[in-house]
């Protein structure tokens, strides 16, 4: 539990690969009672040599910061203004906070779909797909996404598309969507 998370944080700086990771994603799963270890697991988000830890870290972020409103301004503030590889942890710990917080975060995850990392867009796409159907004021936006040069933005888009216009009550945008998914599919599939 709770006490034990200031020896976890110590172990995202000491342990190996495997170890780190398995820290982050328990500091994830003692949520909001582990947030003393914000800052040390921030920093394993954002710094961890390994991608895998610094996805677990990043998704524990939002867990840890779920309800703290300082915590949800402060990731808005990242996806604004943040370095690539911040705004990557900023979309990532939107995926543990609750749907609320989410959705607060779906301007900026769309604003992000045009920020020139890769990355980045791809996170926020996969980001707003988890919002599900109340964003579905980034429609516009992930339909643009869907012809981005790099074949796995355009593949998160695709499927943010289909989770937030799932269960839409307007078939017409249902089908526009679906068309332009699967139109999307068959460009990256045709050879150059």
């Amino acid at each position: 539990g709770a006490a034990a998370a200031p020896a976890l944080a110590r172990g995202l700086g000491r342990l190996g690969e495997h170890g780190r990771g398995l820290a982050a994603a328990a500091l994830g799963a003692i949520g909001p009672a582990a947030r003393a270890t914000l800052p040390e697991l921030t920093a394993a988000a954002l710094r961890d040599e390994s991608d895998s830890v610094r996805e677990v870290a990043g998704l524990s972020v939002g867990r840890v910061a779920l309800g703290d409103p300082d915590a949800v301004a402060a990731l808005l503030g990242i996806l604004d203004a943040g370095t690539a590889a911040e705004r990557l942890c900023a979309a990532r710990a939107f995926a543990g906070l609750d749907a609320a917080d989410r959705l607060l975060a779906v301007p900026a995850l769309t604003r992000a779909l045009k920020h020139p990392d890769p990355r980045v867009r791809e996170e926020s796409a996969e980001a707003l797909g988890r919002v599900g159907p109340p964003a579905l004021s980034a429609v516009a936006a992930l339909l643009d996404a869907l012809a981005d040069a790099d074949p796995r933005v355009s593949r998160e888009a695709g499927e943010a598309l289909g989770d937030i216009t799932e269960g839409a009550a307007d078939s017409a945008l249902r089908d526009r969507v679906t068309t332009a998914v699967a139109a999307a599919k068959a460009a990256r599939r045709r050879p150059d």
